[in-house]
């Protein structure tokens, strides 16, 4: 692999746009949250909706260089059972039924991770990051930590129930968030995922001020980046 375009939470904005077609990539990932946009944005449901649809052709034309990851704003239209369980901010309930019909549609565009490897590094990418407090808990769910793996837990009733643990730190029960709920105060007090360098979201950042350390880097800050042999850069 030798260059890839990551775009960080969408929620119905267009930083990514001139990105992906400024040249060819070898994969371009998004990394969920596609969304259910800040109204402060001046972004409305609608806007989110077309933005949305945008994503899913540039998928459907290349389906196998554009990977499209769950975020927990995808969960709960797609799941009734992730939502009434894990909960939700700026759930629409105006659109929960199209959004439902169109997650639900489009489900097998959509997976809970990527990984690959680039300069000799082993990098895995979802939406808010693997803790590993959260792994050993589930570990027998789970199974060997591999995208494969990953992606097969929201097509079960375990597994989905994983994906529903929500830490203290955002108001939930669990001891930590589960790879679409973790939160970067989770991930700091955390050891290292070993065997991986993690690329996540979801929690949110200063628009262009990623958050980037030895094991893991958190990107969630309107801007795309480019990773390849040199590492991670972020596009102006």
């Amino acid at each position: 692999m030798d260059e890839l375009l990551i775009i960080p939470d969408v929620h119905g904005r267009s930083f990514w746009k001139e990105a992906v077609t400024a040249r060819e990539y070898d994969r371009i990932i998004f990394l969920g949250d596609y969304v259910d946009p800040y109204p402060q944005e001046g972004i409305n449901t609608e806007m989110a909706y077309n933005v949305l649809f945008d994503i899913l052709d540039l998928k459907r034309a290349e389906p196998e260089r554009v990977v499209l990851l769950w975020g927990n704003h995808d969960l709960h239209y797609y799941s009734d059972f992730f939502r009434q369980y894990a909960g939700g901010s700026r759930f629409d309930h105006d659109y929960a039924d199209t959004f439902h019909y169109l997650f639900e549609t489009y489900q097998h565009l959509f997976q809970m991770a990527d990984e690959c490897v680039v300069g000799n590094k082993h990098y895995l990418f979802t939406h808010a990051g693997v803790v590993p407090v959260w792994y050993e808990e589930n570990r027998e769910v789970v199974g060997e930590l591999n995208a494969e793996n990953l992606n097969r837990l929201p097509t079960s009733y375990q597994g989905m129930r994983s994906l529903m643990c929500v830490g203290a730190v955002r108001n939930g029960n669990s001891s930590v968030g589960s790879p679409v709920w973790a939160d970067l105060f989770e991930m700091m007090a955390s050891e290292p995922l070993e065997g991986f360098y993690q690329i996540f979201g979801h929690s949110r950042q200063k628009p262009g001020r990623p958050k980037i350390m030895d094991h893991w880097a958190c990107i969630d800050c309107q801007r795309p980046f480019i990773l390849d042999s040199r590492g991670l850069f972020i596009v102006k």
